[in-house]
């Protein structure tokens, strides 16, 4: 069932991303890490945190179905999607000059910069 959830975002994903770049990105991430700080959030916030969320989460399982020669990028288990989503918005803040790029591709990127995966793997 997990799989044919996580299938089905992949499918309606690029649909939805078309636009959503870095700005958009770094604001819902932005205000989920509000939210995982303990601030309260109105109801529009919560909205957009969740796009971050759902987003994030959907990318990051996209790579755990793909077969490992395949992967962007290699993320621990132990790894939480809040902790993916600090590292996300530590990556944007600290490249501004990427923010027009498509979120998608910016996400790869910060965790592949965050979780290479190792030498020798092959690598799309």
């Amino acid at each position: 069932m997990k799989k044919l959830l996580v299938v089905s975002i992949m499918l309606i994903l690029p649909s939805i991303s078309f636009g959503y770049t870095g700005n958009e990105l770094l604001r819902d991430c932005g205000l989920a890490i509000r939210g995982f700080n303990g601030e309260k959030l109105i109801n529009a916030d919560h909205e957009k945190a969740g796009v971050c969320l759902g987003y994030v989460e959907a990318i990051v399982d996209e790579q755990r179905l793909v077969p490992t020669s395949l992967q962007f990028f290699c993320i621990p288990s132990n790894i939480t999607y809040e902790q993916d989503i600090r590292i996300i918005v530590k990556y944007l803040n600290d490249h501004p000059e990427q923010l027009k790029w498509d979120a998608n591709a910016l996400i790869k990127h910060a965790l592949d910069q965050a979780f290479p995966c190792k030498k020798g793997k092959i690598r799309r």
